[in-house]
């Protein structure tokens, strides 16, 4: 097989179940599926806002940072049952906002470990 239809036909979307019985929720009930690089890709530039006091048509890649609802929009791409299905839409972000931060920073640093999402690897990867 080719190394092209090897990456293509790859099993690289991972489903990750998440314990979360800290928070009265009955383990094997929530899962986690990794976020497809377009989708990510989406909800990232969607997420970028301009830092204050810079001006649009000068700025930089590094004037801009998340929005502070990124976190949520993680969530919502992100948080599956058993068979992969997403469980969230981006409407819920209002009742998501309410959860406990305890709740929520579980789910974002889980979410950042399956993805790979990391200060460090990104840098690594804008290097390449």
């Amino acid at each position: 097989m080719s190394v092209k239809n090897l990456i293509l036909k790859a099993k690289d979307i991972k489903l990750e179940e998440i314990n979360l019985t800290e928070f009265g929720i009955p383990e094997g009930s929530v899962f986690l599926k990794s976020i497809g690089a377009k989708r990510f890709s989406s909800l990232s530039e969607k997420s970028m806002t301009l830092k204050d006091g810079i001006d649009k048509k000068d700025a930089k890649p590094e004037d801009y940072e998340m929005s502070d609802d990124f976190v949520y929009k993680l969530i919502v791409e992100s948080v599956c049952d058993v068979d992969g299905v997403l469980q969230f839409e981006h409407s819920d972000i209002p009742a998501l906002e309410e959860r406990s931060s305890a709740m929520v920073m579980t789910l974002g640093k889980a979410i950042n470990s399956l993805n790979s999402f990391s200060k460090e690897n990104i840098d690594k990867a804008e290097k390449k």
